[in-house]
């Protein structure tokens, strides 16, 4: 039941980013009421939670970084789809999903990657003076002294040896002429909470509460400040 009702999601989400893919799947136009119908009657609210982290004197600029790890940055989706093409074969993106990144790019948004013995292990995107979280279509604009991160991904086979921290580290540390970043989160997912709170990835200052209703979109923002380890389960 799960398989058909993703399914479902994606040839919504397809038909959702491109109308026209209609004249060519005309059966997609009797399956994605069914999502629509579910989704958007009389949804939960889906809270998402907008954490802020102050760069000065923050521990990772401290961290020791081996020589041989080096970060590069990449501008342009040309250079990023290697990288891109790998994690789709890793978690079962679809080529949409690929395809939805050069937005990123074309925005003025990059790729941060860490390099070890010349192979990506992990990686972020960037924003700056726009912060974007795709999923729920939500926008906050920065100051001059702040940018964000997202789509935080480490490759499976170097999980757990701690090159998203050196990532990080190195990020913060090109980046000590701005004051803060911003880091998007949902409290599901606490694998993601127990390794940004190690961190110290620390204040949430933003909870938006979107929800639907008889088809249309409620968003409610709430501003905040109080610990991200007030959202882990104990």
């Amino acid at each position: 039941m799960d398989r058909i009702n993703n399914r479902i999601l994606e040839i919504y989400q397809e038909v959702k980013q491109n109308p026209w893919v209609i004249l060519i799947k005309p059966y997609m136009l009797l399956l994605t009421p069914f999502y629509f119908i579910k989704k958007r009657w009389n949804s939960k609210p889906e809270l998402i939670f907008l954490i802020e982290t102050f760069i000065s004197g923050h521990n990772l600029l401290k961290k020791e970084i081996r020589p041989s790890y080096r970060m590069q940055k990449i501008i342009s989706y040309e250079l990023a789809k290697g990288i891109l093409e790998q994690r789709v074969k890793e978690d079962g993106r679809t080529s949409k999903n690929l395809e939805q990144t050069k937005e990123r790019f074309v925005r003025g948004d990059y790729m941060m990657v860490l390099i070890v013995d010349d192979t990506p292990t992990s990686y972020v995107f960037i924003s700056e003076k726009v912060a974007n979280f795709e999923q729920f279509h939500l926008k906050e604009k920065m100051d001059s002294n702040c940018f964000a991160i997202y789509d935080v991904y480490t490759f499976k086979r170097f999980r757990g040896m701690g090159f998203y921290e050196d990532l990080i580290s190195l990020i913060l540390k090109k980046r000590i002429d701005y004051k803060k970043f911003w880091l998007w989160v949902m409290k599901h997912n606490q694998a993601s909470l127990k390794v940004h709170d190690r961190l110290q990835v620390n204040s949430v200052i933003r909870i938006y509460e979107e929800s639907f209703r008889f088809g249309f979109r409620s968003l409610k923002i709430t501003n905040t400040n109080f610990p991200l380890s007030d959202l882990i389960y104990k």
